[in-house]
């Protein structure tokens, strides 16, 4: 009798314990908790590896079972033709790398930020406007926010700093690189070197053209921008480069001195003449030590470890005019949205948001290497990775500019640039680039 009560006893805790394996397992779906239907978040990447993501990934998808994310990394070169390709066909990624020059040309292939997601107004919050602000460096939220609308979030911020050859310099016996412009216009002829012939063998600096020197347009706007120069209008309605400004008793334009000022480093006949359209690309030239500065952004620190281990250069910030007030810096960054199409938009933010909280974004930056745009990690970052410390300090200082068409803009600048070089004009070479440039804002 003790024996089967005993036996029924052991049966009975089997079958509970059973049961409750197949309720842990799911076995049994109408008793576990529910986590609503499956969906699938797919990301269009350029540049990043898909490990960069994986921490991030990993953690959100066990937090959320039904949902599924993956990244694509894309071609960099037919990016931006697939991605607007793929939106205007109906389709295209539910979240998307988005350039932070991107808003006025594309803006309607977004879906902005909600306000909330209905039904989880109190369990989870988007942010504001306001907080993004406080989050955030100044240049994201002029370039992503517009009328109290968040459009895209900065997962990095990069500026244009000086990259300079530590031997080089030590061997000319200049012990410091140029802080101010003043300074780098005289130590730029202690650095180039030229033949009997007149040839260029050592460039003192990365300046002066447009097709050799990677970024060259970047340099010159960040020239203009430093030198006090309005490049498009406050109403974002028209280019005003050429504006000219009272100067003591004489009427200046400075976006006309920044040109000639860039452009004097590729004149035969100036003191500073020190590159022009034969030499090797900027970067080639600085990696095998024939060219002493060139100025470029964090994310060509790994290109040239990889292409010259053991080359001895440093990195200092962006020179800035000797009188400057407030330095002013240059960014190239790239944000994250969700595509006008995706048809879970409320998820996509709702990962997006998850994504760019401090504790979770770390794991990107660190895998990366890209400086943070979040101001409360910039600390934190010096300490993780010192090499880009000056590139995380000028985040705090890079302004942009409204660009109508980012791709237009490279180019009509470009041949600006290279026209000067050849002997045109200033004025009526800028007057033609400011015609050019006025027809992408009646679009």
């Amino acid at each position: 009798m003790f024996e089967r009560f005993h036996i029924i006893i052991i049966a009975g805790v089997s079958i509970v314990i059973i049961f409750a394996l197949l309720l842990i397992t799911g076995v049994i779906p109408g008793l576990r908790t529910p986590v609503g239907p499956k969906y699938k978040l797919a990301i269009w990447g350029i540049f990043d590896e898909p490990k960069v993501f994986e921490e991030i990934i990993a953690s959100y998808q066990k937090k959320h079972k039904n949902c599924e994310i993956k990244y694509y990394k894309r071609d960099y070169l037919e990016y931006e033709k697939d991605l607007v390709n793929a939106l205007a066909s109906g389709g295209g990624p539910d979240i998307f790398y988005f350039h932070h020059t991107w808003l006025p040309k594309h803006k309607e292939k977004i879906y902005p930020m909600p306000k909330i997601i209905p039904g989880k107004e109190k369990e989870f919050k988007f942010m504001t406007p306001y907080d993004f602000q406080n989050v955030f460096v100044d240049v994201a939220f002029s370039d992503f926010i517009e009328d109290e609308t968040i459009y895209a979030l900065p997962i990095y911020v990069d500026t244009m700093a000086l990259y300079w050859n530590k031997s080089i310099f030590a061997k000319e016996k200049i012990p410091e690189p140029p802080k101010t412009w003043e300074e780098f216009i005289e130590v730029v002829p202690k650095l180039t070197r030229l033949n009997e012939k007149g040839d260029i063998i050592r460039a003192g600096a990365a300046m002066g053209t447009a097709k050799n020197i990677n970024r060259s347009t970047d340099i010159l706007a960040a020239l203009m921008l430093q030198s006090g120069t309005e490049i498009t209008d406050k109403e974002k309605q028209k280019e005003v480069f050429r504006k000219e400004i009272e100067f003591g008793e004489e009427r200046i334009s400075p976006g006309a001195r920044a040109l000639e000022f860039y452009t004097d480093f590729a004149n035969p006949l100036k003191k500073v003449y020190t590159w022009n359209k034969n030499m090797h690309y900027s970067i080639d030239s600085f990696y095998v030590e024939k060219t002493a500065m060139m100025l470029n952004y964090s994310h060509h620190l790994p290109t040239l470890r990889e292409k010259a281990a053991r080359l001895d250069f440093s990195i200092s910030p962006l020179p800035q005019p000797k009188d400057i007030r407030v330095p002013i810096n240059y960014p190239n960054y790239w944000g994250l949205t969700v595509g006008a199409n995706s048809k879970y938009p409320l998820a996509a933010w709702e990962f997006l948001t998850e994504l760019s909280r401090a504790e979770n974004i770390k794991s990107y930056l660190r895998v990366s290497g890209h400086p943070t745009a979040r101001r409360d990690l910039i600390t934190w970052q010096k300490t993780e990775n010192p090499e880009i410390s000056v590139f995380l300090d000028q985040s705090l200082s890079a302004k942009s500019w409204y660009q109508p068409d980012n791709l237009a803009v490279d180019r009509i600048f470009g041949d600006m640039i290279e026209l000067i070089v050849d002997g045109q004009n200033i004025e009526k070479t800028m007057k033609a680039a400011a015609e050019q440039l006025s027809l992408f804002f009646k679009k």
